[in-house]
């Protein structure tokens, strides 16, 4: 169960939100990217400003789920970052002037040292904004590797809202959603989506119930409850498409269809033993057989 007064805290960021961030931590299960873009996706479809990331790069196991090209690795946006090989007291000034409405970054080489080649330099950005944080499938904020820690401040400025369902979870969020009787986080936030009463489609429910399926071993596993059958249920109301996350090359073998000609086998013939004969045993006669016989008796005549 989802408290109201989580709800009530979630609904109301929502409502002033102009930027909302979903990440999930590094190395995910299928569960948490499933749950990540089906709140991706919904969020999306309200008219929302929504970016989704994870710190590790996705993997052929996820590309059945709908909309995995949209996590990126990066959230910064805010500061831009240029890099270059530094050699040991090799710069003797760095500085910048505006001129003609630009601007200028001057990096002056120590006398003797080699100038810098513009092949030689990178960009990228930091220093991402957010009003509200979904996070999901993590026990700690650490496990969001460089996402966490090239990005503090966007935690400490809004409202992070931790969904997970693990014993172990150190509930870090300032909502948390961990509930450890629930077999994934998809169920969770299938629970959540209906409570937000936000928008829901096939794709969407389609991603929820491959997460559940995943986390639960097409609910054979003993986590598996009547709030799990529940919220699978509720999906494919909404035009979930079931197994959708398993690829062809693991699906059980179809069995022959009967419009299907047969083959024609030729039968073997039976293997005969074949029939050994063997002379029989000769009987030899006692040693006295041939010597002639002396009746003997009692009989008078």
């Amino acid at each position: 169960m989802i408290d109201d007064s989580s709800v009530n805290s979630i609904q109301e960021a929502l409502n002033g939100a102009k930027n909302i961030l979903i990440l999930s931590p590094a190395n995910p299960s299928l569960d948490s990217i499933a749950a990540s873009l089906a709140l991706y996706l919904s969020l999306k479809k309200q008219g929302k400003q929504v970016l989704a990331a994870c710190p590790s790069p996705m993997t052929v196991a996820f590309n059945r789920l709908i909309g995995v090209n949209k996590i990126t690795d990066k959230v910064g946006g805010r500061n831009l970052i240029i890099s270059f090989d530094y050699l040991k007291d090799s710069i003797e000034k760095v500085s910048y002037n505006i001129e003609n409405e630009k601007f200028n970054l001057v990096v002056e080489p120590k006398a003797g040292c080699p100038s810098l080649k513009n092949d030689k330099v990178s960009y990228s950005y930091t220093g991402s904004e957010a009003d509200l944080v979904f996070i999901i499938g993590a026990l700690k904020l650490e496990d969001l590797d460089k996402l966490y820690f090239n990005e503090k401040r966007v935690f400490d400025n809004s409202l992070t809202v931790n969904i997970d369902n693990r014993t172990n979870n150190t509930k870090f969020g300032k909502v948390n959603l961990v509930n450890p009787q629930s077999a994934s986080c998809c169920e969770i936030l299938t629970l959540l989506i209906k409570r937000l009463n936000l928008p829901i489609d096939p794709d969407t429910s389609s991603n929820l119930l491959a997460g559940i399926e995943a986390n639960t071993s097409s609910f054979q596993a003993s986590t598996t409850s009547a709030e799990t059958f529940e919220a699978a249920a509720w999906c494919l109301k909404n035009g979930a498409k079931r197994k959708h996350f398993v690829s062809q090359k693991t699906m059980p073998p179809t069995t022959q269809s009967p419009f299907t000609t047969p083959q024609t086998v030729t039968p073997k013939p039976p293997q005969v033993p074949p029939i050994t004969t063997s002379s029989p045993k000769t009987t030899q006669p006692p040693p006295d057989w041939l010597k002639p016989k002396v009746y003997k008796g009692n009989t008078l005549v």
